[in-house]
């Protein structure tokens, strides 16, 4: 079950995403905060395991939020949200370790794929942010080679890439999901990043 504290300083935010995801059966909505300093009490009080935070908020802006979160725990996902889109925004967030990065403007529909993807291990982020991420974080810096993945290898960071989860990426090469979870923390020491999202950034830039 997806534990999910929503941190938006809009009002409106805060009572409607709630009822949205009251109708799906897998997503609980433990809390709600108006900015970053109360979602870090809120943390205290909840069993929290997800968190879909603003970035533009008073007190404590999404990304500070962010980086305390990760300073006391590697477990709790976060998904960050925003109204205004950057390229900028969309680094320093995945950077500090956030799951994925979305635009408030996105469907119910899209929030809660994205809010599934990141909390099983995908990425949920949309192919356009891939892309830009793409050319901003590949330029300038040396390319690594792939020709020496083997062909499991290569498909299952194809497939990563993708923003498919370890249990999606197991299902569709019929591998135990125990295995494709090794072979994944295989490759991101391989290429030297730290995250799936960087690993992911790395194979569309040789694609």
């Amino acid at each position: 079950m997806i534990r999910m504290l929503i941190a938006d300083d809009d009002p409106i935010v805060r009572h409607a995403l709630p009822a949205y995801f009251e109708s799906i059966s897998d997503i609980s909505v433990a809390d709600t905060a108006p900015d970053g300093h109360l979602a870090l009490e809120s943390l205290k009080n909840n069993d929290i395991n997800l968190i879909l935070s603003d970035l533009r908020m008073p007190s404590m802006d999404g990304l500070t939020l962010l980086k305390r979160v990760r300073e006391l725990s590697e477990n709790i996902c976060f998904v960050a949200m925003t109204s205004y889109d950057s390229d900028t925004a969309m680094i320093e967030v995945l950077r500090a370790g956030a799951s994925g990065y979305i635009l408030k403007d996105a469907s119910p529909e899209k929030m809660v794929t994205a809010v599934r993807d990141a909390y099983s291990g995908g990425t949920a982020l949309s192919p356009s942010c891939v892309s830009r991420l793409v050319q901003l974080s590949m330029a300038g810096r040396k390319q690594v080679s792939m020709e020496s993945l083997s062909p499991t290898d290569y498909s299952i960071l194809s497939l990563l890439s993708s923003g498919m989860s370890n249990r999606q990426i197991a299902s569709e090469l019929h591998y135990a999901e125990s295995t494709i979870k090794n072979r994944v923390s295989h490759l991101i020491k391989k290429f030297q990043v730290d995250s799936r999202i960087k690993l992911a950034l790395l194979f569309h830039g040789h694609v």
